[in-house]
């Protein structure tokens, strides 16, 4: 994203009337087309577990020392800076999940960088490498030869052996998940979750692997993973007088929507019942529908079994009304997780559906 004269030189005037705050703080950068809300959070408590004064700032939750921060931290290079300044004065550490606007702000170049956590490679994440960082954590197989970082100050994670965080084993519950993680070969891991989904198992180990190269206490690393209970859109569960129980995640990419969707079959004990907004391309549609029992589409058209639906609010209505007992009902898509007066979307709209 080009930044225009003015919006680099609005980013740098807001960085001189704030006293350029992220000098004086521990600034983390979380970014990726998914994982990086959750990941910071998890962070954000294996920081907090280790006694040391974080404050976290996320698009849908942010807070300084466990005080709710009510601002949108964002919209602006102002409003970044003003958030890294109010955080300083009781917060030695400050995590920030990078959005597009967070880029557009053109604030980057004015800050102070410790560490950049990569959740998925991708053109946000490109945007922040383009700027000097103390430590580098990100997925494996993501080239890092080019950023000038000491080797012991970079760490990657994922699902091979391959990963310096490795996560060797994932365990699927209804109430939560398991993550079994290795990091540099000798340190071996049981972190647990209250939420669902092997895609949060990548948060889990993401996070670890930035506290290890961080040099924070591992034996904390359980707890303060622990700490995290509820993440917005984030496979939750919605709670209905229903015979069958209803999920609603975001799934941002192609990759979420196949890891959410592979949990819920894993623990489904009858039908998985999918509704999707019109984010999903083609080929995840095929996926989704070779997966679950049935699959409603908010827009387009009956292709090979899958069902169409005028709008979100449609496709929400003819799945519920399949619903039986036992089933699994997902709805999947950006659309879903909206945020209203009344809450998420996703959740508003089957409470709507459930009372006419």
């Amino acid at each position: 994203m080009k930044q225009s004269f003015l919006g680099k030189a609005r980013a740098k005037k807001a960085a001189l009337r704030y006293n350029h705050p992220s000098r004086s703080v521990k600034l983390l950068l979380v970014v990726g087309e998914y994982g990086a809300r959750t990941t910071a959070l998890y962070l954000s408590g294996i920081v907090r577990e280790s006694d040391q004064s974080v404050a976290v700032f996320t698009d849908s939750v942010s807070s300084v020392n466990g005080e709710s921060y009510l601002e949108r931290y964002d919209a602006s290079a102002d409003a970044i800076q003003r958030a890294i300044s109010r955080s300083r004065k009781t917060a030695d550490t400050v995590i920030m999940a990078v959005t597009p606007a967070f880029i557009r702000s053109a604030v980057l170049e004015t800050l102070q960088i410790e560490m950049v956590v990569v959740t998925s490679q991708c053109e946000l994440a490109d945007e922040v490498l383009a700027y000097p960082t103390n430590y580098l954590v990100v997925p494996e197989g993501m080239p890092t030869e080019t950023y000038a970082i000491a080797p012991h100050q970079k760490i990657s994670f994922g699902d091979t052996e391959l990963a310096e965080a490795y996560l060797r084993n994932t365990v699927l519950y209804r109430k939560g998940t398991e993550a079994e993680v290795t990091i540099d070969h000798q340190t071996n891991l049981t972190l647990s979750t209250y939420l669902l989904g092997r895609a949060n198992a990548y948060n889990i180990t993401a996070a670890a692997a930035a506290g290890y190269l961080l040099g924070l206490d591992v034996s904390r690393f359980e707890e303060g993973i622990a700490r995290l209970e509820y993440v917005p859109g984030n496979l939750e569960s919605i709670v209905l007088d229903t015979p069958y129980t209803l999920y609603v995640d975001g799934a941002p990419s192609a990759l979420s929507a196949d890891l959410v969707s592979g949990s819920l079959k894993q623990l489904a004990k009858r039908r998985l019942l999918i509704a999707c907004d019109q984010s999903f391309s083609d080929d995840t549609l095929d996926l989704l529908s070779s997966r679950a029992d049935r699959v409603t589409v908010a827009g387009g058209q009956e292709v090979n079994g899958r069902y169409h639906a005028d709008d979100v609010h449609n496709a929400i209505e003819q799945t519920l009304r399949s619903a039986k007992k036992d089933d699994v009902v997902l709805l999947l898509g950006p659309a879903f997780v909206t945020h209203t007066d009344s809450g998420l979307y996703g959740e508003v709209a089957a409470r709507e559906v459930l009372s006419a």
